[in-house]
């Protein structure tokens, strides 16, 4: 099926230092419509350094279960602002977000329950991704949040190969892949040992799965953190749950922020 690509230019941000030190005058960011393989539209966000001239290597953010917000947004510039391009993708069609509501829960739910369509989701806005001009297609890596860190884990569970992947409180709700070869992806897990949607038994199973794979992966715990512990639009207690914290953690936020970027400083 021939894949439409559109790109729209958007806005421009604040200025900052890049990776390699020297000042850019803004992030541009552009507006990507494509589709996926069945033929769903999709709208992403291309944020990269103003006056840039090679190509970048490349990180795909996988927002969480509200869709493509604020959060995914202010971390997509905040990637571009140390030199990468960085593609906020959509999970739910047509860049839809619903906010911290009952719909987020329900379309999350329906995401988990359906794999596949979450996998061809995220496979969707990495192709797309990698035939941007701005984007080096050999140095991508993947960063996901929640349902997200789902969906980036499920990529290179199902054998494609990346620079780096990351999951920030990311389900880890078990995945069948149709290869038996090792996860030759670096993986970074952040989590927190208070999240009620990943208990300790899911991170055992999911270290005993990747050391089974023999993943080069790392998995940093944040005591105390519940989940959405990077989510800064909602704070402790907005979102009621039953046991264990959901809401933003700035500590842990931090640190998982600067874990994330030395592993993409050693690996892309």
């Amino acid at each position: 099926m021939e894949r439409d690509i559109a790109v729209l230019v958007g806005a421009i941000m604040i200025a900052r230092l890049d990776r390699s030190g020297f000042r850019k005058s803004a992030v541009l960011v552009t507006t990507v419509e494509y589709k996926d393989d069945e033929g769903a539209a999709l709208q992403g966000w291309l944020y990269v350094p103003d006056g840039h001239v090679a190509a970048l290597p490349g990180v795909l953010v996988v927002p969480e279960a509200p869709g493509c917000g604020p959060m995914p947004a202010r971390r997509a510039r905040m990637l571009a602002e140390m030199g990468y391009a960085a593609f906020v993708m959509d999970i739910y069609g047509d860049g839809l977000f619903v906010g911290y509501t009952p719909e987020a829960e329900a379309l999350a739910n329906d995401m988990i329950a359906n794999p596949a369509l979450l996998l061809r989701r995220v496979e969707a806005g990495l192709r797309t991704m990698k035939t941007l001009p701005s984007v080096d297609a050999n140095r991508v890596a993947a960063v996901g949040y929640c349902l997200g860190g789902m969906g980036v884990l499920n990529l290179v569970r199902s054998g494609v190969k990346l620079k780096a992947a990351v999951a920030f409180h990311g389900l880890l709700a078990p995945f069948v892949s149709d290869t038996a070869e090792p996860i030759s992806t670096p993986i970074l897990l952040c989590t927190g040992t208070e999240d009620p949607f990943v208990p300790l038994a899911d991170v055992v199973r999911f270290c005993d799965e990747m050391t089974a794979a023999r993943a080069d992966y790392r998995v940093v715990m944040y005591g105390g953190a519940g989940h959405a512990f990077t989510s800064f639009e909602i704070t402790p207690g907005l979102v009621p749950v039953a046991s264990g914290k959901f809401g933003y953690d700035e500590a842990a936020d931090n640190e998982a922020w600067a874990q994330m970027s030395r592993m993409l400083d050693q690996f892309v």
